[in-house]
């Protein structure tokens, strides 16, 4: 059985969690061709201020320029 892990950052609507989760399952059934009751998939939802890019938390770079 497949096991698939994403992180991504909190904020995500449910609807594009949900869209993210079928993709992903799609993407394995169809390289793996096998029944999508076989693929599993978790997404791990992270704070904004525990992920960075480039250095700097995410946090700072979703907050609105001044």
């Amino acid at each position: 059985m497949p096991f698939v892990q994403v992180s991504i950052v909190e904020g995500f609507s449910e609807e594009e969690q949900r869209r993210l989760l079928t993709a992903l399952t799609d993407a394995v059934v169809t390289s793996l061709e096998i029944p999508e009751q076989k693929v599993a998939v978790v997404l791990h939802k992270v704070p904004a201020d525990a992920w960075a890019a480039g250095g700097v938390p995410v946090s700072e770079l979703q907050a609105p320029a001044q």
